[in-house]
């Protein structure tokens, strides 16, 4: 508790817009600290989105001249998104462009099942969202990049959030974590954000949040091959009737998402147990006795 009231502060100016924020959930971040697996999160938000395309089955073909096309479209994405700060400063034009471009390159999806790809294991730095804060990489007044990093075999996912010069040590960092469940269509997951944590030079983590059992999103994964994923997300009907928000996939909002060339691990990487020192002893000598006697 003294750490948060030395801190708050900033606490304040940086939480409140993410509590905001979380009234809708995704693609949030977080660097290795020693938070313990009982930190996950949450964050998908509601933004105005046109209609959501039907789930269609990939190309029966993949010739030379579809992958051309994938690319090509693939590398329109990019450049219209280069310049909107991951959508951030996107203006109106931009961002029905950009959807556009998108739904476009969806309908070419080459992965069957795209939800269930084993493609979808790694990490992902989110280029653009129609979200609101935190899941574009925007944290109050500050802005970061966002990386999203999924782990198969426990179904366990991290968004991580950092902000600062220096990516690989940031002075504020934040972590989402969550969990997911296959609705088994090939292409939904109804995501659990479980908790999130904000830290401070890697270091000290000034604020903690669990997010219990009732905290759900719907998340579509609509495109994804070797370097790009595409997901709209958007509250579940039991969540958008509590809020009284839209569960309509017209109003799910979008990700675009480029592949990183180094995967972080969830559990390693990210979630890492906490490493005991002399301090830790010193201020609480009875946790480290052998009770045995």
């Amino acid at each position: 508790m003294g750490v948060i009231n030395s801190y708050g502060v900033l606490v304040f100016i940086l939480f409140a817009p993410w509590s905001l924020a979380f009234q809708i959930p995704l693609a949030l971040v977080y660097m290795p600290t020693t938070s313990s697996l009982s930190s996950t999160p949450a964050l998908f938000a509601r933004g105005m989105q046109p209609k959501q395309p039907t789930p269609t089955s990939p190309p029966s073909t993949t010739d030379e001249t579809t992958i051309l096309l994938l690319e090509e479209k693939k590398r329109a994405i990019i450049d219209a998104v280069s310049g909107t700060n991951n959508g951030i400063t996107a203006t109106e034009s931009q961002m029905k462009h950009i959807d556009s471009q998108t739904r476009d390159l969806e309908l070419l999806n080459p992965t069957p099942n795209p939800a269930q790809s084993e493609s979808v294991e790694g990490t992902w730095r989110v280029r653009y969202s129609t979200a609101p804060p935190p899941s574009n990489g925007q944290l109050g007044p500050l802005r970061g990049s966002a990386l999203q990093s999924l782990d198969l075999a426990s179904r366990i996912y991290a968004n991580e959030l950092f902000i600062g010069s220096d990516e690989a040590n940031p002075w504020l960092s934040a972590v989402l974590l969550a969990d997911w469940e296959d609705r088994g269509d090939g292409v939904n997951w109804k995501v659990n954000f479980r908790t999130i944590t904000l830290t401070l030079f890697g270091r000290f983590d000034v604020v903690k949040m669990d997010f219990g059992d009732d905290k759900s999103r719907i998340w579509t994964t609509t495109f994804i091959d070797k370097d790009m994923r595409i997901v709209r997300a958007g509250f579940t009907k039991s969540e958008a009737e509590r809020k009284g928000k839209s569960a309509d996939p017209e109003d799910y909002v979008l990700f675009v998402m480029t592949r990183e060339p180094v995967a972080r691990k969830v559990l390693g990487d990210i979630v890492v147990e906490p490493k005991i020192g002399l301090f830790d002893v010193l201020r609480d000598p009875a946790r480290f006795m052998d009770d045995d006697d």
